[in-house]
């Protein structure tokens, strides 16, 4: 086997400056490696603050579309709200109305198709009718009625006849 043997025969001032270029190469390489790693690790960040910049430019314009249709969504359950109450109320006029219609039918029934209404008046479940009946026989038939039947109220009032031989009424009923 070879062996190498290195052997400097340069004078110890020589080889001081040889060991302190070699000293002053790996210095070099070292701060080399160093500058490479600095600018890799600044294009890196600037990169990520690129990245980072669009995507919250990007999120911000999904918030601001997210809160649009928030506040369509919000107007849109306002009107649906309002609706909701108008459908209410339209119900409960409409069960108020149909409350009464029996207690109209039956006063229909009574009064018969030849009474001519003036006025009708409906409150809390007392009616007060005005109008006329074409003939007084008519006003004999009506009180055949409203002794047949047993009204919780019934109150014949302003009764009068006209020249023409109209009669002219004002009844107050209670059906229930």
């Amino acid at each position: 086997m070879k062996e190498s043997i290195s052997i400097n025969l340069l004078p110890s001032k020589s080889r001081l400056q040889l060991r302190q270029l070699e000293i002053v190469r790996k210095v070099n390489q070292i701060a080399g490696i160093a500058l490479v790693f600095f600018l890799l690790t600044g294009v890196v960040v600037l990169a990520l603050d690129f990245f980072s910049q669009n995507q919250i430019k990007k999120n911000a314009k999904e918030l601001e579309a997210a809160k649009q249709q928030f506040i369509q969504f919000a107007d849109r359950i306002d009107e649906l709200q309002e609706l909701r109450f108008r459908t209410k109320l339209v119900a409960q006029i409409l069960d108020k109305r149909f409350l009464f219609a029996p207690d109209i039918k039956k006063l229909e029934e009574l009064l018969g198709p030849e009474a001519n209404l003036s006025s009708l008046t409906l409150k809390g479940g007392l009616i007060t009718a005005k109008g006329e009946l074409p003939k007084l026989a008519f006003l004999k038939i009506l009180e055949e009625k409203l002794n047949r039947e047993n009204y919780p109220v019934v109150a014949l009032k302003g009764l009068g006849v006209k020249e023409s031989g109209r009669v002219s009424f004002s009844l107050e009923i209670s059906f229930q």
